[in-house]
């Protein structure tokens, strides 16, 4: 360990600060796995309630989530997802929008063209299930061009 040997040669003062600054970094790891195993958790929670048709409690579950983790599109993708299922498709289309502007998959498109059909923007839907195909189709050519 570098404030080890930092130490050992004399330059305790330089060692020390190695120190705080390995134990700061090592305090901030832990706190981010921490809060990473808590988002699971509360994710997998809310996948089982979504299955027992709990859907309000997936969403309470899903909020949760996405206040520890604000910037995550998969957060916004499961609280669309879980609001689209509890029959709320306007805020579903928030969570969704903002799922697709920061991870501009397959899945995120597909939800929020459900989430516009529900509302009856038609042509919103319709501009979705469009980016689905165009998704679609361009794994299909990256698939083929790898052959």
């Amino acid at each position: 360990m570098l404030a080890t040997s930092l130490v050992r040669m004399g330059n305790v003062d330089e060692g020390r600060r190695e120190l705080e600054t390995y134990q700061q970094l090592q305090t901030e790891s832990t706190a981010a796995r921490s809060r990473q195993l808590e988002i699971e958790g509360l994710r997998r929670d809310a996948s089982v309630s979504i299955v027992n048709g709990e859907f309000s409690k997936a969403v309470a579950l899903l909020r949760q989530a996405l206040e520890r983790d604000p910037q995550s599109a998969q957060s916004h993708l499961d609280l669309g997802l879980a609001l689209l299922k509890a029959g709320q498709p306007a805020e579903a289309v928030e969570h969704l929008i903002t799922a697709t502007a920061t991870d501009d998959s397959e899945e995120a498109h597909e939800y929020l063209a459900q989430a516009y059909a529900a509302l009856g923007r038609d042509s919103d839907a319709d501009r979705e299930r469009a980016i689905v195909a165009r998704i679609r189709q361009d794994a299909l050519r990256r698939a083929g061009a790898g052959r």
